[in-house]
């Protein structure tokens, strides 16, 4: 009976260590590849042109638009954090300038506020615009 219950708490131990060490998925960041969409203005966004990258940020719906405007083979990058929570992620836009807009589809709590920034890659490495914020 000792042993029994020794193995039970044993396993009852590993898996709290477990899920300690892998942590909360609402802390991770969030990463997403942008899809190929037709560019709509249906919706209000706010909206961002800078250096390589254009950006914008739709509240109705969470929609992150992002466009490459420089066909030089880089990737472009939106990326986010809710300042009400721990959630934050970015949007990796990889199928060029040819593809024009592309966007990825989120789900922020109604009344979120977001910061954003746009970021473009290059031969040396990345570079960002300043942060942004947007209430979704």
């Amino acid at each position: 009976m000792r042993n029994r219950i020794a193995m039970i708490l044993s396993a009852l131990i590993a898996s709290v260590g477990i899920a300690l060490m892998i942590g909360s998925p609402a802390a991770a960041s969030e990463s997403d590849r942008a899809v190929d969409v037709d560019w709509s203005d249906r919706y209000y966004k706010e909206c961002l042109d800078f250096a390589k990258v254009s950006g914008c940020v739709q509240g109705y719906g969470d929609v992150l638009w992002l466009k490459d405007d420089s066909a030089d083979g880089y990737a472009v990058s939106l990326s986010w954090r809710d300042t009400g929570s721990t959630r934050s992620g970015t949007c990796l836009n990889t199928l060029g300038e040819a593809k024009a807009w592309t966007a990825c589809n989120k789900n922020f709590e109604d009344g979120s506020k977001i910061q954003w920034q746009l970021g473009w890659n290059g031969p040396n490495g990345w570079s960002h615009s300043g942060w942004y914020e947007t209430w979704v």
